[in-house]
């Protein structure tokens, strides 16, 4: 499982330094990046991608929605390898889209990473110590506890 905050940052290469803790929890080589969603980047182990890519490739393309998912999720992926620091080059197109800079934010959330810029994860995390935006969420998602 992965968990966890940590800070990092971006290189001018556009290089980023995994955690070494969520790197462990990998447990490979090579991550899979993608967009994600609130405007950050989702990363997966290869296996843990391949249950959520199959999710979508499974889903019925006609369907607008599914090819929208499938566009944003699977079109925008991409495998990268770790060098001896535990380094990934993030795509400038990844990068862009998540608007990261230099300095970012990392999250274990289980099966995925989510990396964010921080200065867009201050702003979307702002509302997160709200306690009645909290407590609606929980109470909106209370079958799952």
């Amino acid at each position: 499982m992965l968990n966890g905050g940590f800070n990092g940052a971006l290189d001018e290469k556009g290089r980023f330094t995994f955690p070494s803790r969520l790197r462990e929890a990998f447990a490979a080589e090579s991550l899979v990046v993608t967009r994600g969603v609130d405007q950050c980047l989702w990363a997966y182990a290869p296996l843990e991608w391949r249950l959520f890519a199959e999710k979508l490739e499974n889903a019925p393309s006609m369907k607008q929605d599914v090819r929208l998912l499938q566009r944003h999720f699977l079109g925008w992926a991409s495998a990268l390898e770790f060098d001896k620091l535990g380094r990934v080059v993030l795509p400038q197109a990844l990068r862009e889209w998540a608007a990261l800079k230099r300095d970012c934010v990392i999250m274990g959330l289980g099966s995925r990473v989510e990396i964010w810029d921080a200065d867009v994860y201050a702003a979307y995390s702002g509302g997160l110590g709200d306690p009645g935006k909290l407590l609606a969420a929980a109470e909106s998602l209370s079958e799952l506890f």
